[in-house]
């Protein structure tokens, strides 16, 4: 009986241990981290931060689109209350990050590019969205980026030209992802729309009892509130007349009268004529639309509402 010829165990290569990777990446991070803080100061510690906010948008760029929707508008730029630290995180770069990113950004601005190209790749391989671009709209991009290219031939400068084109640039990003997310239930962005104004209801009116009733406001009283807000509070004081009038229970009747006083006295402490405006527009808009199925009601309040005005 002959002997089977048993193979040579095969030789263990070289196995980097586990633990001494982890160790290496830790050391890598820490040596870059301390050179980040001594480089551009404090402001080292927004990196990971901001890094984590682009990699939300890309990952969940749905939810994260919502989410930063409900901050753009609780969340003022020139806030000059309690939220004014978290506004900054939002719409501005510390001077550190300024010195190493070469265009004027901001963390909200990169990562609706971020959202924006996650959509992108995403829709790519799904059915294309529900809402089609008319060839027309085409024109925008194209304009602007010609123009650019012109001026970039002919010597100009274009940081400034980014500058100027900057609002145009990051407004063609927000219609993209508009376009992309136009399958979504209207009911959710309702919900964020009245979560985001009842927040920002509250902050208006906290800013005007302790900023700004007196006059000894930090900033000029006609910067004090934004424009958009009187936008914002318009339309959800629409939505919750329209719910008020659908309501099936008192208790949901009370919730919704609360609502829009809360949401009325934020709109007139701002002292905004727009927000007059968008109420008197708003206001006709919803009676408009309701007059054919409910005219009762619409005449029952319009004309408390025009002896009040």
């Amino acid at each position: 009986m002959s002997a089977r010829a048993v193979a040579p165990a095969p030789r263990p290569g070289f196995v980097v241990p586990g633990r001494l990777v982890g160790l290496l990446l830790l050391g890598l991070g820490t040596c870059v981290g301390i050179g980040a803080f001594v480089t551009i100061g404090v402001a080292a510690i927004l990196i990971p931060i901001l890094a984590l906010l682009i990699i939300l948008a890309a990952a969940v760029p749905r939810t994260f689109v919502y989410i930063l929707l409900s901050a753009t508008i609780v969340l003022e730029p020139m806030a000059i209350d309690f939220s004014k630290h978290a506004a900054l995180v939002l719409w501005d770069l510390p001077d550190g990050l300024r010195q190493i990113i070469p265009i004027t950004t901001s963390p909200m601005e990169l990562s609706l590019v971020a959202a924006a190209g996650s959509l992108w790749l995403r829709g790519r391989k799904t059915a294309s969205p529900a809402v089609s671009i008319p060839l027309i709209a085409w024109a925008v991009p194209i304009v602007i980026f010609l123009g650019m290219a012109y001026g970039y031939r002919r010597g100009g400068d274009m940081p400034l030209a980014y500058n100027e084109a900057r609002g145009l640039l990051f407004a063609m990003v927000v219609f993209f992802i508009a376009w992309r997310m136009a399958d979504e239930p209207p009911a959710r962005l309702v919900k964020v729309l009245m979560f985001s104004s009842t927040l920002l209801s509250i902050i208006t009116i906290n800013r005007w009892l302790f900023y700004t009733r007196d006059g000894n406001s930090p900033i000029p009283l006609e910067v004090a509130y934004a424009h958009e807000n009187a936008v914002f509070f318009g339309i959800a004081i629409a939505i919750s007349g329209m719910f008020l009038l659908r309501a099936k229970s008192n208790g949901a009747r009370l919730a919704l009268i609360l609502h829009l006083v809360l949401l009325l006295v934020a709109t007139f402490v701002t002292g905004r004529r727009a927000g007059t405006l968008v109420l008197l527009v708003g206001g006709a808009t919803v009676a408009w639309l309701l007059f054919p199925k409910r005219p009762m009601a619409v005449l029952a309040l319009s004309i408390p509402v025009l002896l009040a005005g």
